[in-house]
């Protein structure tokens, strides 16, 4: 019976040592969502839940990494689109703003992105946040291209650009807890 007993102690300790890293890592990233910009808890937690990386992400720092490699991909995706689009439109306004939007967020991908790793990975936060508020600007940038003249147009990423935006200030909210 002592045998029996002893073989099970190992495994029940392994799946209780399981249960409290996964709780605290539950709990890393509730604690830093909710110190996001108002309104962007749930994509926050969801952002960053959906990614698998989060699971090895041990502090602030981690997540930080993690939003950025989401963004990422939102950008790449919306390139992806605008140019999807702008091959399917013959309207000349809608074609240079979905132009723009592409190299915007080519921009995003190729610069903006890749310094905010460096400043993170040098400590650099403020630098970092500089480089998420540059993202945002992206996407403002990207919807005012349609409501500018020569007359207003209904664009066809709002919803991509709006949650890019708000993923780039949960980002740069992070980071800023940072320091």
């Amino acid at each position: 019976m002592e045998t029996h007993y002893l073989k099970i102690t190992p495994l029940v300790f392994l799946l209780l040592i399981s249960r409290l890293w996964t709780n605290a890592r539950a709990d890393l990233v509730e604690d830093a969502c909710s110190q996001v910009s108002t309104g962007n808890y749930d994509l926050c937690i969801s952002s960053l839940r959906s990614d698998p990386s989060t699971n090895t992400s041990t502090d602030v720092k981690g997540l930080a990494y993690v939003m950025l490699g989401v963004l990422n991909a939102n950008a790449t995706a919306i390139v992806s689109r605008a140019s999807e689009l702008l091959n399917k439109t013959d309207e000349s306004v809608i074609q240079q703003c979905l132009d723009d939007c592409a190299i915007g967020y080519s921009k995003v991908t190729a610069d903006f992105i890749k310094l905010a790793y460096g400043f993170l990975n040098s400590s650099d936060y403020g630098s970092a946040v500089d480089q998420t508020s540059s993202m945002v600007e992206t996407a403002e940038d990207c919807e005012d291209c349609f409501v500018g003249p020569p007359s207003v147009r209904k664009s066809p990423i709002t919803a991509a650009n709006n949650v890019f935006e708000k993923l780039a200030t949960i980002a740069g909210d992070i980071i800023a807890i940072l320091g």
